[in-house]
């Protein structure tokens, strides 16, 4: 009888020991999830900003190739403009030189 009693109350010890021990896994397990659950926000953060920031990139480098192709296009403009006022100051001239001669 206190053979049996003997190895119940180590079976009892060990059962008791081991529900010590996974409750202990348990907690460092929930800590971890706590650990895990910080660092996923903290880099949804970081994505979130570098994707705003390369919209805003993106944004900056349409609004430099804009300004570049309108700038080329003001000068295309201007140049086309001078030379229509030196062809009006010709006809101008042709004009009032045939003018003269009538």
């Amino acid at each position: 009888m206190k053979v049996i009693f003997f190895h119940c109350r180590q079976l009892e010890d060990e059962l008791q020991a081991e529900k010590r021990r996974n409750e202990k896994e348990r907690e460092n397990m929930m800590e971890e999830i706590v650990q895990l659950r910080l660092e996923n926000e903290k880099l949804k953060s970081i994505l979130s900003q570098n994707l705003s920031e390369g919209t805003a990139s993106q944004v900056e480098g349409y609004l430099q190739h804009e300004a570049a192709r309108l700038t080329a296009e003001n000068l295309v403009s201007k140049l086309q403009v001078y030379r229509c006022s030196q062809l009006n100051e010709r006809r101008v001239t042709k004009t009032n030189q045939l003018a003269a001669h009538l």
